[in-house]
């Protein structure tokens, strides 16, 4: 998630020469927030670091959102909603590269088997301490977050773009594929009733207060930037 700053943010210096880079354009526009306080770039460069942590004391576990990209506003929002309108709590992670996570995982794999070690991933012990539900989102298919799956040890649903897609808005198309704002809140509610901490009730008002299986309802999104 990059930050309206001149740099960016402070990278530590690294040689790229024998890197293959590549990057994502969108033509979506949207605000991007600050650099936040205290960011890990150690933890920026390794695939993922703790973007928001949440202050609010809840009865529920804590969520974890674990988003990349253009999904970053909508695991912002439904924080915002989550906190304000239901009282759970949720910490958001910024993913840089489910890909760079997955390679970590699996190089820690092959030394454990070649030095018969018990070390953990990276993203394991980034979220060692969370004892709730992990919930991914991307507007990715859901192949990519699940890469890191192996490596969580807490409860773990990722949302992606799987199945064909539909000609309509932005915001239609997120909710066809479930993965706005409304869709991750609806998911994360669920999550806690799996775990028997929330009423299932309260999950099917909220389904039909967000009106999931409707897309025209959905917020249509910017349509600036369309070619």
């Amino acid at each position: 998630f990059f930050f309206k700053q001149k740099t960016a943010y402070e990278i530590p210096k690294r040689d790229w020469s024998s890197d293959v880079c590549s990057s994502d354009l969108y033509n979506e526009p949207y605000l991007q927030p600050e650099e936040p306080k205290n960011i890990n770039t150690e933890h920026l460069l390794k695939g993922a670091y703790l973007y928001s942590e949440s202050g609010l004391k809840s009865k529920y576990s804590k969520i974890a959102l674990m988003a990349s990209g253009v999904a970053m506003p909508w695991a912002i929002k439904a924080k915002e909603i989550l906190e304000k309108e239901y009282e759970v709590s949720v910490d958001i992670y910024s993913v840089t590269s489910w890909n760079e996570l997955r390679r970590d995982g699996l190089e820690i794999e092959r030394r454990n088997l070649l030095e018969n070690d018990n070390k953990k991933p990276f993203v394991t012990k980034l979220l060692k301490n969370h004892k709730g539900p992990v919930i991914a989102v991307s507007d990715w298919m859901r192949i990519v977050p699940e890469q890191i799956r192996p490596y969580l040890e807490q409860t773990f649903v990722s949302l992606g773009t799987d199945g064909w897609a539909v000609s309509d808005t932005r915001g239609a198309l997120r909710r066809h594929f479930l993965i706005d704002t409304e869709s991750i809140v609806v998911q994360s509610l669920k999550s806690l009733a799996d775990l028997d901490e929330f009423k299932s009730q309260k999950v099917t008002e909220a389904i039909n207060k967000y009106q999931l299986n409707n897309p025209a309802f959905a917020d249509p999104g910017s349509t600036a930037g369309d070619s």
